[in-house]
């Protein structure tokens, strides 16, 4: 399954933000609900890898 989001200026304008940065945060808050709803918890994202 594919989906497209399409973002207007109008959107990040009104959201104070850079078109870039609404973007990414719209994306992060999608994974975000994708994994609390396969996994049953928040998960958390970090710039740092665990190994």
């Amino acid at each position: 399954m594919e989906g497209v989001r399409m973002f207007s200026p109008n959107d990040w304008n009104d959201s104070g933000k850079d078109g870039t940065s609404y973007a990414a945060d719209d994306l992060k808050a999608c994974l975000e609900g994708l994994a609390r709803h396969l996994f049953g918890k928040k998960m958390k994202f970090g710039s740092k890898c665990n190994s």
